[in-house]
């Protein structure tokens, strides 16, 4: 798989709290980038099996 870095130049501001908008520029995507890369079977059923789902 080839991946490209994304660079933002600005984040918006005044997004709605609880909003998956304002999830998305919580997260730590380095972060979440190495668990999906280290995610094995088992982690994906599990994951899938939840009634919830989040990053």
């Amino acid at each position: 798989m080839t991946t490209v870095p994304v660079q933002l130049e600005s984040r918006p501001e005044g997004v709605p709290e609880g909003s998956a908008a304002a999830d998305l520029l919580a997260t730590d995507l380095g972060h979440l980038r190495r668990l999906v890369d280290g995610a094995r079977d088992a982690d994906v059923d599990r994951a899938l099996g939840r009634s919830r789902r989040s990053l």
